[in-house]
């Protein structure tokens, strides 16, 4: 995006380039609050003139713009660049005569910090060393954002040895082009006109995006596939399984470091999509949430190894040690004494809503400190709460996870929200015992019955 803003402006007079040049800085320099005026580098060009004002600091904001107009030679910007340890902002290296681009020190590794602007080294055309690109370390921000990492026209540098360093490796984003050698194929360009040219790529850098195929046979042009660098977002499809993905081995994902919420949806699916607890239960391990989860549990389980899955019937009926409950969750008027149960739980699985505590006037603090995640099918993920004792939380807040030292950590707050209603937590709402399901699910299964025999044709 920024990338294509700068060609379209440096088509323009010099006087255009410099004042994008100049915004750009202004926004970079802006995104950074806490900046240390006295570390912060005010110029988007790297000369002999402007370097005099680069600071002697280990943390610098700014942006390194190097190309022709560049009158310094790599010794001099590695003795200028000799203090720096961490830079906030970007680098662009473009349209330059050198064979290399190691603008810092030797054996110095440098944390780039460009989740604002970019890296983008382009059009240098005696360019064989790429060195530079594993002295950085690649720091994304908070949001997991990468770096706008692009190499590109850069005829004699093999980009596919470079990409195989370990820095590299957990960037998700990379694009190159035009290179002697390029990294991998971009999985976000795939198109039905682009699909055949994709036979021979292994692997697959920004995800897999697959939107709008509707000839299932060119899928077999992704066979090769053997590793995906990204999301996977495929939709609008007739997909019906993903079995062109047979030899693939690793999906890489965003490092989650910072231990944020990782988005998964499954929505609009076919009607027979099913999910087993096996599959469900990787699903727990990969600390993924779900915007939507059109999808129904399986018959079929899968292995679960040693893990205790209960079918939830009523809370008498159930054991003392589930650490997976499926199906709806109510704890009704006299089962008081049956929340001790709970100990081990974990995980709910497809109870709508996904849980009901009614007319429990002993019940206090209802709360449950191993519980990690929450998939339902119900989108307004709604807790009942209703006809207890009025003191039911102490501290007037409704609540199913237990915090810890006044707080949950963000992953698991996300993974088990919940909209509490009910006249205990906010308007009264009508729900049904477990007498009139009971009864409800008598008069289907009459009524099932009727339409058999009836439905049957005469002989």
């Amino acid at each position: 995006m920024i990338f294509q803003r700068i060609l379209l402006f440096c088509t323009l007079p010099s006087i255009y380039c410099s004042n994008k040049y100049e915004q750009d800085l202004k926004h970079v320099l802006d995104s950074y609050m806490w900046k240390d005026p006295n570390c912060t580098f005010n110029h988007f060009e790297i000369n002999s003139t402007t370097i005099k004002s680069f600071p002697q600091c280990s943390n610098v904001y700014g942006i390194l713009v190097i190309n022709e107009k560049t009158d310094l030679n790599l010794a001099q910007l590695q003795n200028r660049f000799k203090n720096l340890r961490k830079l906030y902002g970007g680098i662009i290296i473009e349209n330059t005569n050198w064979t290399s681009v190691s603008i810092f020190p030797t054996n110095l590794y440098i944390n780039l910090y460009c989740e604002n602007y970019v890296f983008h080294i382009r059009n240098n055309s005696k360019l064989t060393d790429g060195q530079l690109l594993w002295d950085l370390d690649w720091i994304p921000n908070e949001n997991r954002e990468d770096c706008d990492f692009r190499v590109e026209n850069n005829p004699q540098l093999d980009m596919e040895y470079y990409c195989e360093s370990e820095n590299l490796e957990k960037l998700l984003k990379i694009r190159t082009s035009g290179n002697l050698k390029n990294c991998g194929c971009q999985g976000d360009q795939i198109t039905s006109e682009t699909l055949p040219s994709y036979s021979k790529c292994t692997k697959l850098f920004n995800g897999l995006k697959l939107s709008n195929i509707t000839d299932l046979s060119s899928l077999s042009a992704l066979s090769n596939i053997r590793e995906i660098r990204g999301d996977i977002d495929i939709q609008n499809t007739s997909i019906q399984n993903l079995t062109f993905l047979e030899n693939m081995l690793r999906w890489k994902g965003f490092q989650n470091f910072l231990h944020g919420s990782i988005i998964a949806n499954f929505e609009n699916l076919h009607p027979e999509f099913c999910v087993t607890i096996e599959e469900i239960l990787k699903i727990f391990e990969l600390q993924l949430s779900f915007v939507h989860f059109h999808g129904k549990v399986c018959d079929e389980t899968g292995d679960i190894g040693d893990l205790i899955l209960c079918r939830f019937k009523s809370m008498n009926e159930l054991p003392n040690n589930c650490q997976i409950i499926l199906g709806d969750f109510v704890i009704e008027k006299g089962d008081e004494d049956h929340f001790t149960k709970l100990p081990d739980l974990t995980l709910i699985i497809d109870s709508d809503p996904v849980f009901q505590i009614i007319g429990n006037k002993n019940l206090k603090n209802p709360t449950i400190e191993t519980l990690w995640s929450i998939i339902t099918r119900d989108e307004k993920r709604e807790a009942v709460f209703q006809d207890n004792r009025p003191d039911i939380f102490p501290s007037g807040v409704c609540r199913l996870v237990t915090e810890f030292y006044g707080s949950v950590p963000a992953d698991r707050k996300y993974r088990t929200r919940l909209n509490y209603i009910g006249g205990d937590c906010g308007e009264y709402v009508q729900v049904k015992s477990s007498e009139d399901r009971k009864i409800w699910s008598l008069l289907m299964s009459i009524l099932a019955a009727q339409l058999l025999v009836y439905g049957r044709p005469n002989r």
